[in-house]
């Protein structure tokens, strides 16, 4: 339960819509019917075509405050507009499609509230989509919850969470004059975040806070290279800040490497840029004071994907096992000695990996 004094914090939940018609009400209602209720909630209507605006005029709630805008920019500067006259202390995001449980709120300032190094929080969400006017449940997400863990996949090109789930302290954002960068749509939240790494960390309630509906009007489907392109460019600008040296190549063996991209060769020089780059990696870490993560949670991260990623050649031969073996940092994960053993064979044979995953 949330003390009296917690009841008492004002909180902002700012929404932008763009063409949400079909799923608004639902969105809407969902934080109406919070058993928080101190709250404003600033929806913004980026220049919707259809029926949106009529959907949320249909409302009668004093705590629902409807910006209109005449032209359609964005997101990130739907967002903006929004954060421009929120006055919460708190700035909770919603999304048009989605829908938060009813006690999204409450948890969430209530950790807040009890993690004051935490900037910004995120929580699990539930996929579903809506077939023949009923809704089916598709797959729950969970995200890491330990701010080491969170800020570790930050600066290893992934997502430490979902944005719509996000609660963000106001005065970090007002005090670094921090906003959505409108042009990173719509990979503008992996942009801010990246950009926040110096203020704050990061973190997830490991519960169910948003039921994240699929449909094929997504921004994140419609716009899928757009999303590439943009976090792309944010994510070069974030590796500067510790690498400002860091070479095209060790850029693009980096994100080979840690989004476990297989090509479909892996020349012997690349194996040997890769393992010169996580080497660099580490003593980077290392050099700044952990400043990624703490060294033995990278030490880990690292070995157990150099593991899986040398699995990805064993097809390429002996020479595939020699450079999993040249790498001095492998000792910090145990792939156990059946594993082990099926990537020397397989290796030795040129066989297709028979590796079955780190959980086996």
């Amino acid at each position: 339960m949330l003390t009296d004094s917690s009841h008492q914090i004002f909180v902002s939940v700012v929404m932008p819509v763009y063409n949400a018609a079909p799923y608004l009400k639902d969105s809407i209602d969902s934080i109406l019917h919070q058993t928080y209720t101190h709250f404003e909630f600033i929806i913004v209507n980026d220049a919707s075509e259809d029926e949106s605006q009529k959907v949320i005029e249909s409302y009668d709630d004093p705590r629902i405050c409807l910006i209109n805008k005449s032209t359609n920019t964005g997101i990130a500067d739907t967002i903006n507009q929004g954060l421009a006259i929120a006055k919460g202390k708190y700035i909770v995001r919603m999304d048009a499609d989605d829908k938060s449980v009813i006690h999204r709120i409450a948890t969430q300032v209530k950790f807040m509230e009890n993690n004051p190094h935490i900037g910004v929080s995120g929580a699990f969400i539930h996929q579903f989509k809506t077939v023949e006017g009923k809704d089916e449940w598709v797959k729950v997400y969970n995200y890491p919850s330990e701010p080491e863990a969170c800020r570790l996949r930050i600066f290893t090109r992934r997502t430490f969470t979902y944005h719509p789930t996000v609660i963000i302290r106001h005065q970090l954002l007002q005090e670094y004059q921090l906003k959505y960068d409108p042009t990173k749509d719509p990979a503008e939240d992996a942009n801010l975040w990246h950009r926040m790494t110096p203020f704050c960390q990061f973190g997830n309630i490991p519960e169910v806070l948003v039921h994240y509906r699929i449909h094929h009007q997504q921004a994140s489907t419609i716009h899928k290279h757009l999303l590439v392109e943009n976090y792309t460019i944010s994510f070069r600008q974030l590796m500067k800040t510790i690498c400002p040296d860091i070479t095209e190549e060790e850029f693009q063996v980096h994100g080979d490497f840690f989004s476990q991209r297989a090509l479909q060769t892996y020349p012997q020089a690349k194996f040997q840029t890769t393992l010169d780059w996580l080497q660099k990696l580490i003593n980077i870490n290392k050099e700044r004071n952990e400043y990624i993560c703490p060294q033995d949670l990278l030490l880990e991260d690292i070995a157990k994907k150099w593991f899986a990623f040398c699995n990805q050649y064993t097809t390429q031969g002996f020479k595939t096992w020699r450079m999993y073996k040249s790498a001095a940092f492998r000792k910090y994960y145990d792939a156990g000695k059946k594993n082990t053993l099926r990537f020397f064979i397989d290796c030795i044979l040129g066989n297709k990996s028979h590796y079955l995953g780190a959980t086996q």
